[in-house]
This record gives C-alpha cells, sequence and structure tokens, in this order.
C-alpha cells in the first residue's frame, strides 16, 4: 500500500451524552447484543461447572448488567476482588461501579465471556455484509470496541479476554485490510503501559504499512503527521522501522512482513504468542521454530 496507514479515521465523533438522574434501567437477561445477533451452536456456560443460581450487577454509564458470579469472578481478578465479603459488609448485593466504561464495550465483553471468540469473530465477518456506503463506518467503530475490549479486559486483569481480543484486532487488520489511525492510536497509548502487547501490535502494524512516500512527506512538511501523534508512538515507530529495515537487510523480515500480509495463516508464520498477555497462569505458548 503506499503513503500513510489506510484507516477510516472519523474527524468528528459523536459526543457522550451527559449521564441520566433517573435510576438505571436494569437488564432482565444475560447477554444482549447490541448491534449484530451472534447465533451460535455451543450454550453459552456449562451449567455443571458454574452456579448459575448466584448472580450480581455491575453498572456501566446508564445500564445494569446482572452477571452470573462465578462465571465472571473466575476470569476477572478486577471483579473476583469487588466480591470479596469485606467489600460487601454493608450491602451484600451491592452493583459494581464501572459507570466510567463504555456500556457497548462492556457488552462485547459480556459476549465474549460467554461466548468465546467466536462471537467476536462472527460480528467481524459481518461487516462485509452491510452496504458499502456503511462498511468504513462499520470498520472503524468495530475496530474501536475491539481495542476498547483489550483495554477494558487489561483494566479487569483477565488476560484470557484480552488475548482473545488482541487475536481478533490482528484479525480484523488481515481480513479488512484496516489498521488504526492517529485517534486510535492516541487512545492506546494514553491508557496502557510502555510494555503494552497492544502497543507492540499498534507499533508492528505501522511499521509495515507505512512506506517510503509516508516518510519522505513526514520529512518535507517538517514532521507534521508525526505531530498528532504521542512521542512514545513516534519513538517506538522509529525504533521499528529501523529494526525492520536490519532485519530485511539479513532475509528475516519476512516473519514481520508475513504477519501483516493478510495471509489466514500469518500468525503461525511466527510465535503465536508475540502479543499475548502472559503471567503464571498463562505461560508462553512454545515457540515455532525459526519465528523468534
Amino acid at each position: 500500500m503506499s503513503g500513510a496507514p489506510q484507516s477510516t479515521e472519523h474527524a468528528k465523533h459523536a459526543q457522550n451524552e451527559s449521564p441520566k438522574k433517573e435510576r438505571p434501567a436494569k437488564r432482565t437477561m444475560y447477554v444482549f447484543m447490541s448491534v449484530i445477533p451472534v447465533i451460535l451452536p455451543k450454550p453459552p456456560v456449562d451449567s455443571s461447572r458454574y452456579n448459575l443460581n448466584s448472580t450480581f450487577d455491575v453498572v456501566v454509564q446508564s445500564e445494569t448488567f446482572s452477571l452470573h458470579t462465578t462465571v465472571f469472578t473466575e476470569r476477572s481478578e478486577f471483579l473476583r476482588a469487588a466480591r470479596k465479603p469485606e467489600w460487601l459488609a454493608d450491602n451484600p448485593k451491592k452493583p459494581v461501579d464501572l459507570h466510567d466504561e463504555d456500556a457497548k464495550v462492556f457488552n462485547t465483553y459480556v459476549n465474549c465471556i460467554y461466548f468465546g471468540h467466536e462471537a467476536l469473530q462472527q460480528t467481524t465477518d459481518e461487516i462485509e455484509h452491510q452496504s458499502e456506503q456503511d462498511i468504513n463506518r462499520r470498520k472503524y467503530e468495530r475496530y474501536g470496541t475491539l481495542v476498547g475490549l483489550y483495554q477494558l479486559a487489561d483494566k479487569l486483569q483477565d488476560p484470557d479476554t484480552a488475548n482473545i481480543a488482541i487475536d481478533e484486532i490482528k484479525r480484523f487488520g488481515d481480513v479488512h485490510k484496516y489498521i488504526g489511525g492517529h485517534a486510535t492510536v492516541r487512545s492506546v497509548y494514553d491508557c496502557t503501559p510502555a510494555n503494552s502487547p497492544l502497543r507492540r501490535l499498534m507499533c508492528d502494524a505501522w511499521v509495515y504499512s507505512i512506506d517510503e512516500d509516508y516518510l519522505a512527506n513526514a520529512k518535507a512538511s517538517g514532521g507534521e503527521p508525526f505531530k498528532e501523534l504521542p512521542s512514545e508512538f513516534v519513538q517506538d515507530l522509529l525504533v521499528g522501522l529501523y529494526s525492520f529495515k536490519a532485519e530485511a537487510r539479513k532475509g528475516q523480515g519476512q516473519l514481520l512482513a508475513a504477519a501483516f500480509s493478510g495471509d489466514p495463516d500469518a500468525n503461525e508464520k511466527r510465535d503465536k504468542c508475540h502479543y499475548h498477555w502472559h503471567n503464571d497462569k498463562h505461560p508462553r505458548c512454545v515457540p515455532i521454530p525459526g519465528s523468534e
């Protein structure tokens, strides 16, 4: 591709409505789809594994989500801590307060917990079935939701969902030839630490997408395009470009190039855990020979 990274970043963003003063409406269902119904062949949760009689509420913006306690506290360390008896002594039914989060993103998180990565994949694939005039808008919105899902999973200390989200962000880029533009990069770098896998993915996508024309134009304009980007991202990008060119000279740059080629098997050409969150409960996968 030529020129700047191809992304449809809307120039104007819808203004968030101020919080309503009335009591939030409570959802009586556990899972609801906000845009496209997801039809999957398997049940949401294994009733033999979880106690589905116990629920708790989470308030997000003006919505109240009723969630199965054991399902969500098993996945999220944040929610598990919020449901500890010492925090509920005064009010056992006290809801978890996430009013600053986006309800649409939290809805996606709920569906991801209940249905797994298939729910994310189906919604991504359904975009191409929209009318042509809606496709670019839907790509922008869906990519933003996936990035928001990763950031929410990071906040809720849920590595499983964070890894599912980043896999789908990567797959979304492959399927739709789409990477995050300036607004998305700013959002990612504002809300993540220096060692974030999401930062690494965003930077790698740009490294492979921008070309000599983009860099020449940036240089000719006194670095004007870079002034809209976080300084940390620009530094990461320049380091990434230098490393990529150095690897290319050694004949090793094909691994990064393959990972962003749109090839369905591209992720198998390098360490499949390269962008995953790892800890004692989530160790790295065995590297693929030649992928490092």
